[in-house]
């Protein structure tokens, strides 16, 4: 009895999940081919100054790797500039 001409188990469950999973994917692509995303409302500033002073490394760090430095500086000098704003 050779082991390698009979078929894995695992293999055939997986090939089957990963091919469904691909079946729901085409069709949920082509359903909603045509909708909108989700409408989300942006921060006021008084939201957004206070998710900065509490998370204000972790949001420049998810920044940093998304979008880019230069991203990251401009929104820490947005915010920055927000806070003087507030302070004066």
């Amino acid at each position: 009895m050779n082991i390698m001409t009979e078929p894995n188990l695992y293999d055939m469950v997986v090939d089957e999940l990963l091919e469904r999973q691909r079946l729901v994917r085409d069709e949920l692509h082509k359903r909603f081919r045509k909708a909108k995303p989700f409408r989300m409302e942006p921060l006021s500033n008084e939201e957004a100054l206070y998710e900065y002073d509490t998370r204000g490394f972790e949001i420049f760090s998810d920044i940093v790797s998304k979008e880019g430095i230069d991203a990251a500086i401009a929104y820490r000098d947005r915010m920055e500039n927000l806070k003087q704003r507030r302070i004066k």
